[in-house]
């Protein structure tokens, strides 16, 4: 075959990053550790001792969540970075088809999460001997998780043959992804909650996301077989090889050649960075690109329309079945809003210190304190917009919630603001974890030398922990955790300048070596 080269290149390129092996490292130890909680757990007395249906449910919930998160993370830059550095059309000089350099990637791109996967497995074996847990039921939630993971892969690698920004890239990724596993799910749960007539056919459009077909594959016994599963995962092996060869069909019409219009230099820079013009250069680096700014721009319509939707549709309904529907959709466009957070922050440093930018303006006399806030700036005029926009449509829904719910209240005002207040209270701790993600990702971005380490560590440590031991709704232990975020960050931010230099002088270092 002679996309195998590129296989064995690409696997020598993961070899040499720490990134793939601490996927199997965290995946392997964070399953042995949850693990022997549940052994230790089974000494409990009587019924508190647990069965493996938890140990499963977890692992097949993080399971999943690699699987969704592999395609922005691995491939959603591969091709995308070949344009950028020019070395996209030196394959082609070769005998090489677009079909080989696709497969090739596809392949040895999506090794490092298929090893963090097959890692938690021996785990995942365990929850069967605890009990609770069937071997049909374990082997219908390993195949979905694989089917998922390679529809994530392929999807990645489609997005990144059409663009050449790495933070769109990602970015698209990263909606798509979202959209896949929330539309079924919101359309699924409305269908549950009319139950009536037609309306039950979208209950059954719900088992065709991600999190519909976990919930079907851990419904599995020996006695049922496989049922609707082997559809699903028919369809999953369609989807990934569709996708494939579409990418493969794009680079073979060269759709690699950069038409100019791709990249665009300082004659855009003015019309596209007007609301940052007194903010610095380094606003005007953040601010430049329209890519991350359509995303987000689309996603916060998207959530919205979605949002108020529901909540319409469960107006039908008697009682409203609509709140839980409504209240977990702006919640999960503000967990989006902090994700794509991260990646812009990221990006935005990383590109400068690729190209010179960064270390162009620390030899100016523009203090550290003004270039910081320059970052701030371009972070807040892209983000702010569409997090009010999100925050008020909380707000605006939860009045409506409380209100189509009725109930004994004292008056009108005082049923508007228990709907209100509970709002306003989690917009409050979104927004600072946005700041906190902004400061802690900066932060990781000039001490990391891959983009794709710094968004992760910057999302486990500030969101993801902090949600898992707080609790999602725990508002007084998140807010603690992001103030200290934020304030042992911005004490090493105050070195910005310095920051940068070494952070310079380490990518020269590699790059020479």
């Amino acid at each position: 075959m002679r996309g195998l080269p590129v296989v064995a290149r690409e696997l020598r390129v993961a070899s040499r990053r720490g990134s793939s092996y601490a996927v199997r490292f965290l995946g392997a130890t964070g399953a042995a550790i949850l693990g022997g909680l549940f052994l230790l757990a089974t000494e409990l007395p009587g019924a508190l001792a647990p069965d493996g249906r938890g140990l499963m449910t977890l692992l097949s919930v993080a399971g999943l969540g690699l699987a969704l998160v592999s395609g922005p993370v691995f491939t959603a830059d591969s091709l995308s970075r070949e344009k950028r550095e020019g070395t996209l059309g030196l394959l082609f000089l070769t005998d090489l088809r677009g079909w080989d350099v696709v497969v090739g990637k596809y392949v040895a791109l999506g090794l490092v999460p298929v090893q963090g996967m097959l890692a938690m497995f021996p785990i995942g074996a365990m929850s069967v001997f605890l009990g609770g847990v069937g071997w049909m039921e374990l082997w219908g939630v390993l195949g979905v998780v694989a089917g998922v993971m390679g529809v994530s892969l392929a999807w990645g690698l489609w997005v990144s043959s059409g663009a050449v920004d790495e933070r769109w890239a990602v970015g698209v990724s990263l909606v798509g992804m979202a959209v896949w596993v929330g539309v079924p799910w919101v359309l699924g749960v409305m269908g549950v909650a009319g139950g009536v007539g037609g309306v039950t056919i979208l209950a059954r459009v719900g088992v065709w996301g991600p999190w519909g077909q976990l919930e079907l594959a851990r419904g599995l016994s020996p006695g049922t077989g496989l049922g609707g599963l082997g559809w699903v995962l028919g369809v999953h092996a369609c989807m990934a090889v569709g996708l494939v060869a579409w990418t493969g069909l794009r680079l073979g019409r060269r759709g690699w050649v950069e038409d100019g219009g791709a990249v665009r230099g300082g004659e855009a820079m003015g019309r596209r960075g007007r609301g940052v013009s007194g903010e610095g250069g380094l606003a005007w680096a953040g601010w430049g690109g329209r890519g991350m700014r359509g995303v987000v721009g689309w996603s916060t319509a998207g959530v919205v329309v979605v949002a108020w939707g529901a909540f319409f549709w469960g107006l039908g309904s008697n009682p409203f079945g609509g709140g839980r529907v409504v209240g977990n959709v702006v919640e999960a466009g503000q967990w989006l809003l902090k994700i794509l957070v991260a990646v812009h922050g990221v990006h935005v440093l990383q590109d400068g210190l690729r190209n010179g930018t960064l270390e162009l303006l620390v030899t100016t006399p523009e203090p550290s304190a003004r270039l910081w806030a320059g970052h701030l700036a371009a972070l807040r005029k892209v983000f702010l917009v569409p997090f009010v926009v999100l925050s008020l449509s909380d707000v605006g829904l939860g009045v409506g919630v409380k209100l189509a719910m009725g109930g004994d209240w004292p008056s009108r005002t005082a049923q508007c603001l228990a709907g209100a207040m509970p709002a306003v209270a989690e917009s409050a701790i979104h927004g600072l974890d946005m700041v906190a993600v902004a400061f802690h990702s900066a932060l990781g971005a000039l001490r990391m030398d891959r983009p794709a380490k710094a968004i992760l560590r910057t999302l486990l440590l500030v969101l993801v922990v902090p949600a898992l031991v707080c609790g999602v709704f725990c508002g007084s232990g998140r807010l603690v955790v992001d103030l200290v975020v934020i304030a042992a960050a911005s004490q090493r931010l105050d070195r910005f300048r310095d920051l940068v230099r070494d952070a310079a002088g380490r990518d020269l270092a590699v790059r020479g070596g």
